[in-house]
């Protein structure tokens, strides 16, 4: 190759000079393995929580997968762009699964970059790409409501409320409460303390090198800092804890159980859930679309965005209000709050 001059003043330098010159010719890591040093970092320095690192893996298996097989040297600036082009099109990817693989390949280029394995940046990446904002607005997927209605919530509500499936008491409590899915299968009994409830645990799903999930509760932790924190509980949040305290036969550990005394996982109140809109003639929206409809339902009694926030363990109001306040009247409630106003008369 072609020789390169170092000029230094002394040797120590001229050493650790020529160590960084081998070191740019002799490492040639694979795209999987910045990934991991880049993502391990993050995690140690607590730049994300664990709950986020887990997301970023399943995020790269998804979007980067085979192609995180070759070593960054052997790549040029034009096969990324021509790997995220084919992915883009021969996937039809939205906004949302766009910005995550490019999320993925950030966190790659970043820290290769910072190794100095390469010389140019995913913004000159972006710069040559033939994806314009018409191409990824066309694949836009339709829109679904992003809450319960005031009827369905109603219905889902007296449907729980007669069932004796401790899962379906899982769904009130959801929806009295605004839990994460992970949160909400967490608690223990501890954390009840009367008028409010403790939320300092996470459901956690990891995936090992065969592919399987090993699932399990990890206490003092949550998918930010704010999300440790004391909810107030509601009349209907308490019925349904004091309902299910007089049924438990063991107090001292998860909430949630079986009858045989395994916890309940959230992928279980997921299917339940829509096994149960299913059953009401209700269009199904997911567990998280339930967090979304108490906040929007928190909303419309006057709470102020930033109780709402708090409540939700959000890091900041804008996300609160931007992302999880949404309308759940239906069009006859609405016009009784037109009949209610003197200005609209």
């Amino acid at each position: 190759g072609k020789s390169k001059q170092i000029t230094k003043t002394n040797l120590i330098d001229l050493e650790n000079a020529i160590i960084d010159s081998l070191k740019v010719k002799v490492v040639n890591p694979t795209l999987k393995e910045l990934f991991t040093k880049a993502l391990e970092r993050k995690l140690n320095r607590e730049q994300i929580q664990r709950n986020t690192y887990y997301r970023y893996k399943e995020m790269y298996d998804k979007y980067i997968s085979d192609f995180g097989n070759n070593r960054i040297k052997a790549l040029t600036l034009d096969d990324f762009v021509n790997y995220i082009e084919d992915t883009f099109y021969k996937n039809h990817l939205d906004k949302k699964a766009y910005e995550k693989m490019r999320t993925i390949l950030s966190l790659i280029l970043q820290e290769a970059f910072r190794d100095k394995l390469i010389t140019y940046t995913l913004q000159q990446i972006t710069i040559c790409l033939e994806i314009s904002k018409k191409d990824i607005s066309k694949n836009k997927k339709p829109d679904k409501p992003p809450v319960y209605t005031q009827d369905e919530q109603k219905k889902i509500k007296e449907f729980c409320e007669s069932s004796s499936d401790i899962r379906d008491k899982g769904i009130l409590l959801e929806m009295a409460c605004g839990f994460r899915q992970g949160e909400l299968v967490a608690l223990s009994w501890n954390d009840y303390k009367g008028k409010y409830i403790a939320v300092n645990g996470q459901e956690r799903r990891e995936r090992d090198t065969d592919g399987k999930y090993t699932v399990y509760v990890e206490k003092g932790t949550g998918k930010t800092a704010n999300a440790i924190r004391m909810i107030p509980l509601s009349p209907a949040a308490i019925r349904t804890l004091e309902a299910l305290k007089e049924s438990a036969t063991d107090t001292d550990g998860f909430i949630f159980v079986y009858p045989n005394g395994n916890r309940i996982q959230s992928q279980a109140i997921y299917k339940r859930l829509k096994t149960v809109c299913k059953t009401l003639g209700i269009e199904y929206k997911s567990p998280h679309k339930l967090r979304k409809t108490f906040l929007s339902e928190c909303s419309n009694t006057g709470m102020p965005v930033q109780t709402t926030q708090k409540i939700a363990g959000h890091a900041d109001s804008k996300t609160t209000s931007e992302y999880y306040i949404f309308n759940t009247l239906a069009e006859d409630a609405i016009a009784q709050y037109y009949e209610r106003s003197e200005m609209l008369q």
